[in-house]
């Protein structure tokens, strides 16, 4: 789902309504969103993959990581709004 999709369906509800996060497509268990971040998403399958917050440059040196490595590895994957659930 894009961002832009979740803005149309979220906006036929009111604005005081709780957003619940589900911890797995069955329905599980639930919990209420408490915070969200902008990071890169990387593909594993169609159903999973990692999530990565942008490195500045001195936390790609603390990480030991090649920032032209980064850089290339950045150009594959789709930005993306990770949402917390509060639990």
């Amino acid at each position: 789902m894009l961002v832009s999709e979740l803005i149309t369906v979220l906006n036929d509800y009111p604005g005081d309504s709780i957003v619940i996060l589900s911890s797995d497509g069955e329905g599980n268990d639930y919990s209420p969103v408490s915070d969200l971040s902008g990071a890169l998403y990387e593909e594993g399958d169609s159903c999973r993959g990692d999530v990565y917050m942008d490195f500045t440059d001195e936390e790609l040196e603390e990480e030991e990581m090649d920032k032209n490595e980064w850089l290339d590895r950045k150009t594959t994957m789709s930005k993306c709004v990770v949402l917390y659930p509060k639990n």
